[in-house]
């Protein structure tokens, strides 16, 4: 019985790996949310510098970064202000998003546990106020994406204490305490100082633990488009397990480009059935690879696998030619003379591009001509559940929003089919030609030769060649922002309603 004691006595001792509540939270548990917050809005404090408000979270992208709106709103679908992003004051949890670092996939984890009903796409909590002494802390980081700083205030049900996101993930090990500044607004820096100092003693986590679902070898993987999405489980990122997925190494041609983002697309059709699959290349804020790479180009890329919004994407890339990681070229489009749609054509410079690829692997059939996936027969949800991903053509007839709709409420009829973002994106209301199966069109504010939201009308059916992506419990096309000199930009010239147009990604088929 002494024995047993003192066993259980060792095993209760020994902190828990995960889980929410695994560690204590002092500091979070005595810490009052105090200022008031009624009739207020963050980003636009009364004073200029004291800054809270309630607001509605609308996503959550990794540890320390989320998006909200103004405002308790019950319905953010049908709101016409776009939500901002806002960044965590005094932590910096690894990252998760454009790279995948130790704990990071656990970190945001952790918050979404909290904070987000991803079955519902919805917030989960009662309740969050944001909060920031503007003088203190500034507004916004110092990045190219502007994003707010605050504290994170949460109510999980009514009538509860406010808990403090950023000083819980300190004190959870998720982060090292950045705080440095004491604020009488946000006078939180006694708390932030002492929840660090004993979460660096403990040792736990970020403080000097290894990751233990973290890839931490030099292990690299070899892996085709179509092979990582009949096997994500073995490659990608689980962020339920908290892994971190394994290193690839992943060769496509460059069919698109979304932002300053790829879209790649097999060269092999290993299942012989006309498929080539295609993934989106997230390669994150600061990096630019339009002016160096062109559509139709052939490259290699060492990455990782995750998933965002219910699609499988590459993330993690890797850029550095000096740890002998950079991105490969194997074909360069411009070097062979491939100057737009029509070369394709060109008998000579195909068999010239084939021979080059013929180097890389001969066992191999290799394909980087234009081509994407065209299937009319799409009249359900789960016929186009099965292709999200592909590099695809489709006829889409434009309709009015409706409640499920991100759509501004006061539109006037007839001009309801759309919704523009404060930063210029919008999205275009749709359903599959012949059908009514939903499926918008989706343009960043930087599409070359993209048409506005007046090109488009109620009832009309466009052909879009774009990729097929999920969004949440929506699906949309992402038109590329690829000029009329790429190689896939189809520059035939059509008159309609009274005005000349290129074809480029999206046409009416009345003009056809």
């Amino acid at each position: 019985m002494k024995y047993r004691s003192l066993l259980l006595s060792l095993l209760l001792a020994i902190p828990l790996l995960s889980g929410c509540n695994a560690f204590k939270t002092p500091e979070t548990d005595a810490l009052k949310l105090t200022a008031n917050f009624e009739n207020q809005i963050f980003t636009e404090p009364s004073d200029g510098v004291r800054a809270i408000g309630e607001v509605t979270l609308t996503g959550v992208t990794d540890g320390d970064t989320m998006n909200f709106l103004n405002g308790r709103v019950e319905n953010p679908h049908q709101v016409s202000e776009s939500s901002f992003t806002c960044r965590l004051i005094g932590v910096n949890t690894p990252e998760s998003t454009a790279q995948v670092q130790p704990w990071g996939v656990k970190a945001s984890a952790f918050v979404k546990d909290i904070l987000w009903d991803d079955t519902n796409n919805k917030q989960k909590v009662y309740s969050v106020v944001l909060q920031n002494d503007y003088d203190s802390f500034d507004i916004t980081d110092n990045t190219s994406s502007q994003r707010y700083l605050c504290f994170l205030w949460y109510q999980v049900k009514a009538g509860d204490d406010y808990r403090l996101l950023n000083l819980e993930l300190i004190e959870n090990c998720y982060s090292v305490n950045n705080l440095g500044t004491f604020s009488l607004f946000c006078p939180y820096l006694e708390a932030f100082n002492r929840a660090g100092l004993a979460a660096s003693n403990s040792g736990r986590r970020v403080n000097g633990e290894m990751d233990p679902d973290y890839d931490y070898t030099n292990k690299i993987l070899e892996v085709t488009i179509d092979e990582l999405r009949e096997n994500y489980s073995n490659y990608g990122v689980t962020e339920d397990e908290g892994g971190s997925g394994v290193r690839l190494h992943v060769m496509g041609v460059i069919v698109g480009m979304i932002g300053h983002n790829f879209v790649l697309r097999d060269l092999v059709d290993p299942d012989g059935d006309n498929i080539y699959e295609s993934i989106y290349l997230y390669v994150g804020f600061g990096k630019d690879y339009r002016d160096r790479y062109h559509i139709g180009d052939v490259i290699q890329v060492y990455c990782r696998a995750t998933t965002y919004s219910g699609n499988i994407q590459l993330t993690d890339l890797q850029d550095d030619v000096f740890l002998g990681r950079g991105i490969t070229r194997h074909i360069n489009v411009e070097s062979f003379g491939i100057e737009n749609k029509e070369d394709w054509n060109d008998e000579t410079k195909i068999n010239a591009i084939a021979a080059k690829l013929r180097e890389i692997n001969s066992e191999y059939v290799y394909n980087i001509a234009p081509y994407s996936y065209l299937d009319e027969n799409i009249d359900t949800i789960d016929k186009l559940d099965k292709i999200v991903g592909q590099y695809v053509q489709m006829d889409v007839t434009i309709r009015a929003a409706d409640e499920n709709d991100e759509a501004p409420s006061n539109m006037a009829e007839g001009q309801n089919y759309y919704r523009i973002a404060d930063d210029g994106d919008y999205t275009v209301y749709g359903s599959v030609a012949k059908t009514d199966v939903k499926l918008n069109i989706r343009s960043e504010f930087e599409a070359t030769n993209s048409k506005s939201v007046s090109f488009f009308n109620i009832g009309v059916t466009y052909r879009v060649t774009a990729y097929l992506s999920k969004y949440y419990d929506t699906y949309q096309l992402q038109l590329f922002n690829s000029g009329v000199t790429e190689p896939y930009f189809d520059s035939t010239r059509y008159e309609w309603n009274g005005s000349t147009y290129v074809r480029g990604y999206v046409y009416p088929l009345l003009a056809n």
